[in-house]
């Protein structure tokens, strides 16, 4: 058995419908040689490309941040199985300790 439950937010649901929707795009835009073209030059472009980095990181940053789930309680083997009730994301579990650090007064 895993150690985690997954969580599906209605938010999550519409963040991978919009990140189908923009892998749909790309294929026809695959398909279509003046708009492949056009994007050709965006690639070609060194502003276009620094832009497309950046967006790709935050767009990176969301999707970690929409894959939500919750910890397994630790119990006996004869108890029902339960979770906690705090609901984690992918990115919560890359900053772990940043999470968890107090700051200092």
């Amino acid at each position: 058995m895993s150690g985690f439950q997954v969580v599906v937010l209605w938010s999550d649901m519409l963040i991978w419908l919009l990140v189908t929707a923009g892998i749909g795009l790309g294929v026809l835009i695959a398909r279509s040689p003046p708009l492949r073209a056009a994007w050709q030059r965006v690639g070609a472009n060194r502003v276009g490309m620094a832009s497309a980095t950046v967006l790709l990181a935050f767009i990176l940053i969301g999707l970690l941040d929409s894959l939500h789930y919750r910890v397994k309680l630790p119990g006996g083997p004869d108890q029902k199985v339960t979770y906690g009730i705090e609901v984690l994301s992918a990115l919560d579990a890359l900053a772990t300790p940043l999470r968890t650090r107090h700051e200092k007064r």
